[in-house]
């Protein structure tokens, strides 16, 4: 398919994905953000990871704010994503263990002084998205910072996509440059090998 075409479809499925996840009443939202936290918490995997790239979420997305507290209160390190949107390059920087006690925007311009991690640094990413399908293809925001930072595949870490069961999509026709999550994580649990565990 033609790489306009892709693109086109992308952008269609992204509008139409983003007025999906904006319409979850809050009260729904919150349940949901509650089971998705549990199963990251609770994952193995995870537990075991020493430095953990998440990011501090858009009013629509998946919060990750249970998850990210109780990490750093069991001695993991969590970085979040900052965007020079200038320069379009996307960088991960420590979040202070008090954050969730500070002026959202203060606290994002704060981040500029705290430590910065390389890609090697990092166990597992945590990754937003608008749609994702059952072979771990993901459409994000546009912006591309994610595919970009997270191009090489030899030094990438455990990338998990993180999402609303409804922004699962029949199929996604990937860009060359798009980077495939590993794990997909829902209100349904933790996939890995995705195909396998829809097919069963």
């Amino acid at each position: 398919m033609p790489i306009a075409q892709i693109k086109k479809k992308q952008k269609e499925l992204r509008d139409s994905y983003r007025q999906k996840r904006i319409a979850i009443p809050s009260d729904d939202r919150a349940i949901l953000h509650k089971e998705i936290n549990r199963v990251l918490l609770t994952n193995a995997t995870l537990k075991r990871c020493k430095t953990i790239a998440a990011y501090l979420n858009l009013p629509s997305e998946v919060s990750l704010s249970e998850f990210i507290c109780k990490a750093q209160k069991r001695g993991q390190s969590v970085c979040v994503p900052v965007v020079d949107a200038a320069k379009r390059v996307m960088e991960f920087r420590d979040l202070p263990a008090d954050f969730e006690h500070q002026n959202r925007a203060e606290g994002v311009l704060a981040l500029s002084n705290q430590k910065k991690r390389g890609l090697n640094e990092l166990d597992c990413a945590l990754i937003p998205l608008l749609v994702f399908d059952s072979h771990g293809n993901r459409i994000g925001m546009g912006g591309g910072y994610y595919d970009k930072f997270f191009e090489n595949s030899k030094t990438r870490p455990l990338l998990i996509g993180i999402a609303y069961e409804l922004q699962k999509a029949e199929k996604i026709i990937p860009q060359e440059w798009d980077v495939r999550m590993d794990m997909i994580a829902s209100e349904q649990g933790l996939r890995d090998m995705i195909s396998a565990c829809d097919a069963s």
